[in-house]
């Protein structure tokens, strides 16, 4: 089974529709749809925005349904070069606002892990890659904030060398880390991460929403046959 995640409804919508539902379960505040998309088993969960929600919905993910992968799916800001409804595949995570500078550590340097960047699953990357070869692969960063300042978005390719930024997906992968579960963020840039990101974000979320239901619909059977054969 494959853990999909978003953070707002508007984000699962175009999965929702596509998904061929078995049954939804409550937990909590929380509702899991378990069905398929393109013959593939999944549980679908929207987690609500932010770090904590997102870690918190995954451990519950990981506990009940034990995925063979969590993807982290929706809309980010861009960064640097990306541009606006480019998809981007993490290559890794890292949480921009986690900082312990204070006491001697470095920027982003995450406990219990010890490492600043959370590597994603090699397996689900290549899978993706080998259907849509031209994605873009880079670091995607989240924190507790909507970056909408020019400044902001630099800092955080200084820092990082992230190519895009949001809100939940460095939690998800924190907790997936943690709990040996493997994990990728596949996104659709929304905004800039700019002074008009917060209009240009809901300019482009209904059809960046589409995009990635679209690559999921096109790309979920290979990783699910590309993980089912690196585990023989």
């Amino acid at each position: 089974m494959i853990g999909i995640m978003f953070a707002l409804q508007k984000e699962s919508q175009p999965v929702m529709d596509a998904i061929k539902f078995n049954k939804e379960e409550r937990v909590g505040r929380l509702i899991f749809h378990e069905g398929q998309l393109s013959g593939v088993d999944v549980v679908v969960v929207v987690t609500g925005v932010g770090k904590v929600l997102a870690a918190g919905a995954t451990a519950i993910l990981i506990d009940k349904y034990r995925p063979d992968l969590i993807i982290s799916a929706g809309v980010a800001g861009g960064l640097g070069v990306s541009r606006i409804f480019e998809t981007v595949i993490a290559s890794d995570l890292a949480q921009h606002d986690f900082d312990t500078t204070a006491i001697g550590e470095a920027k982003g340097l995450l406990p219990l892990l010890n490492a600043i960047n959370i590597h994603t699953s090699e397996v689900a990357k290549n899978a993706i890659l080998s259907v849509l070869p031209n994605l873009k692969v880079g670091t995607v960063v989240s924190g507790d904030k909507f970056v909408a300042k020019a400044e902001e978005s630099l800092a955080l390719v200084n820092d990082f060398n992230a190519v895009a930024c949001d809100m939940e997906c460095a939690a998800i992968g924190h907790i997936a880390a943690l709990e040996n579960t493997d994990v990728i963020a596949v996104k659709v840039i929304s905004d800039g991460a700019d002074i008009n990101a917060a209009v240009s974000f809901e300019q482009s979320l209904a059809k960046g929403s589409a995009m990635i239901c679209d690559m999921l619909l096109e790309t979920l059977q290979v990783i699910n046959n590309a993980l089912k054969m690196s585990k023989q």
